[in-house]
C-alpha cells in the first residue's frame, strides 16, 4: 500500500474518532474534521473494492479493518467513541472548580439533609440538537422520574423546561464526575 492511502485510512479514523475526542475541547473544528473524515469514506471505498478486485488481500484486510472500525457505532457498539469523547471533556473541564465558576450556572439546594448542586454550564449545536452539558452531585438526572425527588425537580426547573429534565427518563448521558450532557432538540428549548 502506498503513503496516501495510509494517509487516507488515518484521516478517516481521525474523522470519527479525532473529532469525537474534540467535541468539548474545540466544537467548530470538531464538526469541520468530520466532515472531512466522512468526504474520504467514498475514497476509501472505492480504493477498498479496486483492490478487492485486483485481489491485494493484504490491502483489502487493512481497508477492511478500518471498515469495521469506523462502523462500530452503527452496529450499536458506542462505547469506544463514548470514552474518547468522556477523556476529551476531562481535559477541557480542568480544572474542575474553576470551570465550574466560569462556565456553569448553579443552584443549591437541600436534600435528606444534605447540600446538593445542579447547573447547567454549557451547549453546542451539533447535527441540529443542542448539547447541553449538566451537573448533577445528586446523580438523579440519570435516574428514572420516578426516583426523582421534589426538591430535585424544583432546582432543575431552573434551566429547561420541565419535560426535558424532569419528566423524562432516559435523556441524560454520564460524561464524568458529576457532568451529564443531554441532546436537546429546537422545540424543547423553551425553559432556561
Amino acid at each position: 500500500m502506498t503513503r496516501w492511502k495510509y494517509l487516507l485510512i488515518v484521516v478517516v479514523l481521525f474523522g470519527q474518532y479525532g473529532s469525537t475526542f474534540l467535541t468539548h475541547i474545540l466544537p467548530d473544528s470538531s464538526e469541520w474534521i468530520a466532515w472531512i473524515g466522512l468526504i474520504c469514506w467514498l475514497p476509501m471505498f472505492l480504493l477498498a473494492f479496486s483492490a478487492f478486485l485486483r485481489s491485494r488481500w493484504k490491502e483489502v484486510a487493512i481497508f477492511g479493518a478500518t471498515w469495521i472500525v469506523i462502523c462500530l457505532p452503527i452496529f450499536g457498539i458506542t462505547e469506544p467513541l463514548n470514552w474518547i469523547e468522556r477523556q476529551g471533556f476531562r481535559i477541557h473541564v480542568s480544572p474542575i472548580d474553576e470551570y465550574l465558576a466560569s462556565n456553569c450556572e448553579l443552584v443549591e439546594f437541600v436534600e435528606n439533609g444534605s447540600k446538593q448542586t445542579v447547573g447547567r454550564c454549557e451547549g453546542n449545536w451539533r447535527r441540529g440538537l443542542n448539547f447541553a452539558v449538566l451537573y448533577d452531585t445528586t446523580g438523579e438526572l440519570a435516574l428514572s422520574k420516578s426516583q426523582r425527588t421534589e426538591e430535585w425537580k424544583d432546582a432543575m426547573r431552573h434551566f429547561l423546561d420541565r419535560n426535558v429534565l424532569v419528566d423524562q427518563d432516559d435523556r441524560a448521558v454520564h460524561l464524568f464526575d458529576h457532568f451529564y450532557i443531554v441532546a436537546i432538540a429546537l422545540g424543547e428549548m423553551q425553559g432556561g
